[in-house]
């Protein structure tokens, strides 16, 4: 390759980097996802979503609801137990603390700027006369995939 040949390879390559827009250090703007124009956060018990990339792993989020039942809700329970019987009052403190531990998680996911928590683990325990359920997941920023040429 000549000099000249060079110097214009260089001219070249110097004008493409000029045309290329200056970087602004702010995030690329992207498409929201279906469930996020409708102002919902994505729940899941796995690690990814259908039809969905991770654009970001944001942060670990986690609540811990402890609510105590009654001596005599225990005690009701206790005999529905000996029984054979469902015990809707037990029942109804633990799907009223689940659905409070659910409800924290989604308020750190949008806190954080999260619109979905993959990875979902909650565990119950009783610990004296409480009812204690943890609720941990990993708050991401998910996007949708569309097929080529697909539409929304």
């Amino acid at each position: 390759m000549s000099e000249d040949d060079w110097d214009q390879f260089v001219d070249e390559i110097a004008e493409d980097d000029r045309s290329k827009p200056e970087p602004s250090g702010e995030r690329t703007p992207r498409r929201q996802a279906s469930w996020e124009r409708r102002g919902q956060i994505v729940l899941s018990t796995t690690g990814s979503l259908d039809r969905c990339e991770i654009a970001e792993y944001i942060e670990l989020a986690s609540a811990v609801v402890s609510i105590g039942t009654s001596t005599v809700a225990e005690v009701a329970s206790g005999i529905r137990d000996k029984l054979g019987k469902r015990s809707s009052t037990m029942e109804s403190k633990v799907n009223q603390a689940r659905r409070e531990a659910v409800r924290e998680i989604i308020a750190q996911a949008k806190e954080v700027g999260g619109n979905a928590v993959i990875g979902i683990r909650i565990a119950y325990t009783e610990i004296g006369s409480h009812l204690v359920v943890a609720i941990s997941g990993t708050v991401v920023v998910a996007e949708e995939v569309f097929p080529a040429g697909g539409a929304e």
